[in-house]
């Protein structure tokens, strides 16, 4: 079995002929890049929570989020105006740190906690680094109690 999301908000268990997917067990619910194409008359928050509510205690949310936050000003107010727009992978919502935590509340942050991909556990990565500004996005891991 899978879980399945759709643009509906229903989710369920498909049949799958691959390996299944034991729900009884901890998951990881893996959102890199998606919630950004999420907008909010979606309620991705709520979406977020319906697919979270299927999953056995113990599993983990890995997310990802564009942001205009790390952007000088002038590139922030050009980037926001063309998500407003679309462009031609569609309208991106470019959420704040404060509206990308709230995917995570009621979970156990991991540290380094929500903060720039850039800056994730790179302490040991090979430099050179791409800056926050390069990146512009959040990321996050956390575990359901």
């Amino acid at each position: 079995m899978a879980l399945a999301w759709s643009a509906t908000g229903d989710s369920g268990r498909t049949s799958s002929r691959r390996q299944p997917c034991d729900l009884s067990r901890p998951v990881a619910l893996m959102l890199v890049a998606v919630l950004h194409f999420v907008p909010d008359g979606d309620d991705p928050y709520a979406l977020v929570r319906h697919l979270l509510d299927a999953l056995p205690a113990g599993s983990w949310l890995a997310a990802s989020h564009a942001t205009h936050e790390y952007l000088p000003p002038a590139v922030a107010e050009q980037a926001r105006a063309a998500a407003r727009g679309g462009g031609p992978h569609g309208l991106i919502n470019l959420r704040t740190r404060d509206g990308f935590s709230r995917f995570f509340v009621d979970l156990d942050v991991v540290e380094p906690g929500i903060t720039s991909v850039a800056e994730w556990r790179a302490e040991n990565e090979p430099q050179p680094r791409p800056s926050v500004v390069e990146v512009s996005m959040y990321g996050g891991v956390a575990r359901l109690p």
